[in-house]
C-alpha cells in the first residue's frame, strides 16, 4: 500500500486472503482456474452425513422392535452365567461386523459407481483418494460411531432382560422396549424425508427461475466469433473491412465489435470513476466494457434515457452509457440527470449520452453490478465480433463468413459459438448440483422408507399398532426453510419460498407413507387366516 501514489490507494482496497479459500470460496476476475463450489460441496455433505444417520436409525428402530424376539435368548444367557457387560459385547459386536460387511460393499459400489458420478459431476474423482489419510481418518470415525451411536442402545435394552420374565413371558403377549424411542426415531426419519423433498423442489424451481429470467438483452440468433490474435498497424483498417463486407452479407442482420459478451465477466474494471462538476468529491469502482457503437441497440438493450452511441457523431469518441446502477451509484437522482454529465475514469474525461436498463452480464445468480459502455479503440481489436444471424440456410452463411474471416484477416483461427449455448453454459454447474442434490435426498428418502416398510412388516406381524407419525411438517417446515433460506442468499435474484412448496413435499411424503403401509396391510388383509391362528 505505500508503494501505491495517493490517487491510487484511495480507489484501491487491500485485504488479505488465506490461500485455502480460493478454490471453493473465491470468485473475482481473474482467477487461476474456474472456482469451485464451496456451498455444494457442503450441502452434499450434509445429505451424506443424513443418508448415513436415517441408515443409523432404522438399524435402532428394527433392533428394539425385535428386541421381544431376543427375550428367550437373553434369558437363555443369562440363567447359564451369561453377564449383561458379555451380553452388550455381543451385541456390539453384531453391529460392528455388519458395519465392516457394509464399508466392503461401499468400496465395491464406489468402485463400480464411480464412472457414471465422473458423469454426473463433471470431475474425475481418483479411486486412490479413498487412501488418503483424511479419507481413511473420516471412514474410521463413521465405523466407529456407527457403532457405538447404533448398537448402545439396542444392546443396553436387550442385555437389560430379567431371565426369569423373559422365559416366563409370551412373545405374542410381551410388550417390546423401545417404543417410546423408536416412534420418536420414525418421526424424526419423516421430518429428514419432508425437509429434503421441499428442498429438492426448491433448487429446480430456482434453477428453472433463472433459465427463464428476462435478461435484458437480446441473445438470440447472436453468433460469436473470436477476435483476431494477431494485431498490427493495419487492423483499424481491417476492422472497418470486415465489418463492412460481413453487413453486405444477407444473412447477417448487424454486426459489433466488443471487449466481452454476456456470459462472461465484463474482463475490466475502473476503479476511481468520479462525477465531474459535483458538490462533494468521490470515486466508486465500475465495470467497463469497450464496443462499436451500435453494441447497445444491436443487442436491444432498453434505453431509459437519452440515446445510443452513434458513430456517424465524432464526438462519441468520448462518450460512454451507463446502467441503472451506474448512474445510481454516481449519485444522479434520475436516469435523466445523468444524462450530458461528465465522468472521469482511466484519466480520460468522458460525456454520458444515455442510460440502459440494468441488464445481466451473466447469470441471474450474481448481482446487477454499475457498468460503464465505452467507445471501442480504433486502433484496438475487439475481442468478440457480435453477429446477428438468421438461422435459415446456417451452413451457408457460416461458410460465407469464414470466407470473409480469411480474407480479412488471413491466418487467424476462426473460432466460433452460438451466444444461447454459451450463456446457458453458466447453468451447469447448478444443473449438476441439482442432479447430485436429488439423487442424494432420494436416497435418504429411499432408505426412510425401507426402514419403514420393514418396521410396518415387523409391526403388521406380531399384529401391534406402534407406528406414529405426527407433527412432522411443523418440525420439517422451518428446518426446510431455514437452510433453503441460506442457499436462496447466494443468489442476487431468486423465487420466494412459499407455501406451495411444503404443501407438495406433505402431499409426496403422506404418498409414499400410505404405499408403503399399505402395500403390507393388504397383504396381511388377504393372508390366508388359517396360517396365523395356527401359528397362535
Amino acid at each position: 500500500q505505500k508503494t501505491y501514489d495517493e490517487e491510487a490507494r484511495e480507489s484501491v482496497e487491500f485485504y488479505l486472503q488465506p490461500l485455502s479459500d480460493i478454490h471453493l470460496n473465491s470468485h473475482y476476475l481473474f482467477e487461476a482456474e474456474v472456482n469451485g463450489d464451496g456451498q455444494a460441496i457442503r450441502a452434499l455433505f450434509f445429505i451424506g452425513i443424513i443418508v448415513l444417520l436415517v441408515a443409523w436409525f432404522n438399524y435402532i428402530n428394527l433392533s428394539t422392535a425385535r428386541a421381544q424376539l431376543r427375550a428367550k435368548e437373553v434369558g437363555v444367557r443369562k440363567v447359564i452365567g451369561g453377564s449383561r457387560k458379555g451380553l452388550m459385547t455381543q451385541f456390539l459386536v453384531e453391529v460392528a461386523l455388519l458395519n465392516v460387511m457394509a464399508l466392503l460393499i461401499s468400496f465395491v459400489m464406489v468402485h463400480l459407481l464411480n464412472p457414471f458420478f465422473t458423469n454426473l459431476v463433471g470431475k474425475d474423482i481418483p479411486l486412490s483418494s479413498l487412501s488418503a489419510g483424511q479419507v481413511v481418518f473420516i471412514l474410521g470415525a463413521i465405523f466407529v460411531i456407527g457403532t457405538v451411536l447404533a448398537g448402545l442402545y439396542p444392546a443396553f435394552l436387550l442385555s437389560s432382560f430379567k431371565p426369569i420374565a423373559a422365559l416366563r413371558s409370551s412373545i405374542s403377549t410381551r410388550k417390546p422396549g423401545g417404543q417410546p424411542l423408536r416412534q420418536s426415531l420414525v418421526v424424526m426419519q419423516f421430518i429428514v424425508a419432508t425437509a429434503l423433498i421441499a428442498s429438492t423442489l426448491l433448487v429446480y424451481k430456482q434453477l428453472r427461475y433463472m433459465q427463464n429470467a428476462r435478461l435484458g438483452i437480446n441473445i438470440d440468433q447472436m453468433l460469436i466469433l473470436k477476435g483476431p490474435n494477431v494485431t498490427d498497424s493495419t487492423i483499424s483498417s481491417r476492422k472497418d473491412v470486415f465489418r463492412q463486407q460481413i453487413g453486405q452479407l444477407e444473412a447477417v442482420k448487424g454486426v459489433v465489435g466488443s471487449s466481452s459478451v454476456p456470459g462472461q465477466a465484463f474482463g475490466w474494471t475502473a476503479g476511481g470513476v468520479t462525477r465531474l462538476g459535483y458538490s462533494e468529491e468521490f470515486s466508486e469502482s465500475f465495470h467497463v466494457m469497450v464496443a462499436d457503437e451500435d453494441y447497445a441497440s444491436l443487442y436491444e438493450t432498453e434505453l431509459v434515457a437519452g440515446r445510443y452511441m452513434d458513430e456517424d457523431m465524432s464526438t462519441d469518441l468520448a462518450s460512454c452509457i451507463l446502467n441503472e446502477t451506474g448512474a445510481s451509484l454516481l449519485r444522479f437522482q434520475s436516469p435523466e440527470e445523468a444524462v450530458g454529465a461528465q465522468i472521469e475514469f482511466w484519466n480520460n474525461r468522458y460525456k454520458v449520452v444515455g442510460v440502459v436498463k440494468d441488464f445481466h452480464q451473466e447469470s441471474p445468480k450474481d448481482e446487477v453490478e454499475p457498468m460503464i459502455l465505452g467507445p471501442l479503440d480504433a486502433r484496438s481489436s475487439p475481442g468478440y465480433y457480435s453477429l446477428k444471424v438468421s438461422t435459415e440456410g446456417l451452413e451457408s452463411t457460416l461458410a460465407s463468413i469464414e470466407s470473409v474471416w480469411s480474407g480479412v484477416f488471413g491466418s487467424d483461427p476462426f473460432e466460433y459459438f452460438f451466444l444461447d449455448d454459451h450463456f446457458n453454459k453458466q447453468y451447469e454447474s447448478d444443473q449438476r448440483f441439482a442432479k447430485v442434490f436429488s439423487i442424494f435426498s432420494g436416497l435418504a428418502i429411499f432408505i426412510s422408507c425401507l426402514g419403514l416398510f420393514a418396521l410396518v412388516t415387523f409391526v403388521i406381524e406380531r399384529k401391534r399398532k406402534d407406528l406414529s407419525i405426527h407433527k412432522v411438517l411443523v418440525i420439517a417446515i422451518p428446518i426446510a426453510y431455514y437452510f433453503m433460506d441460506g442457499w436462496l442468499k447466494d443468489f442476487a435474484f431468486h423465487v420466494d419460498i412459499g407455501w406451495g412448496i411444503f404443501i407438495i413435499s406433505a402431499i409426496i411424503i403422506l404418498l409414499i407413507s400410505l404405499i408403503t403401509v399399505g402395500a403390507q396391510s393388504v397383504r396381511a388383509a388377504f393372508e390366508n387366516p388359517v396360517k396365523s391362528l395356527r401359528s397362535e
